[in-house]
């Protein structure tokens, strides 16, 4: 529990500690692992070192759906989409309504040029009320890869009424097509 304090105030070095005891009080303890995850990714912008800590998780419950998705958004910012793709899909088909792990999916299909896919994931979170604003904006970047203009627009329109800091990039986008 220090170690979550500590890491809610951004104390990096003395959440890893405590994390640390913990894990060497009981090397099973799988919060520490993913509180030292966490650490890694949010506080210290380590995606690496992030990714090694929740892979732990995994050696002990590899059904963990937070491990997976957060060594998923890990495996994206790092720029290792089928890393990604492996752990996002096991995240969907531990829970089929998180749609923050299908707009991670789609995104990683998009960073990886398989946009036919990206359009299909990134159907699905049309349903998620709020809106989610990157996956209608990868929505509509896909359908600007793949030429297919009027459905782009009607995502600028969606993220333009939703106020996106995103709707002008796509409009931008948008505009280079022919």
């Amino acid at each position: 529990e220090l170690g979550y304090a500590l890491y809610s105030l951004d104390s990096a070095d003395g959440a890893i500690t405590n994390f640390n005891k913990a894990i060497t009080l009981n090397p099973q303890y799988l919060l520490g692992y993913m509180g030292l995850g966490d650490v890694f990714r949010k506080l210290k912008e380590n995606s690496k070192e992030a990714i090694t800590r929740y892979s732990k998780v995994l050696e002990y419950d590899k059904n963990n759906r937070k491990a997976n998705y957060w060594i998923g958004w890990c495996a994206n910012d790092l720029g290792q989409f089928d890393v990604a793709i492996m752990h996002l899909k096991k995240t969907i088909e531990l829970d089929g309504t998180d749609m923050l792990a299908k707009t991670e999916l789609g995104y990683s299909y998009y960073a990886s040029g398989q946009f036919e896919n990206a359009i299909a994931v990134l159907k699905e979170t049309e349903k998620a009320s709020p809106k989610i604003e990157t996956a209608l904006f990868y929505q509509g970047m896909c359908y600007v890869k793949v030429k297919n203009k009027a459905d782009a627009v009607k995502k600028y329109n969606e993220l333009e009424i939703m106020g996106s800091e995103h709707a002008l990039e796509l409009l931008s986008e948008i505009r280079t097509m022919k």
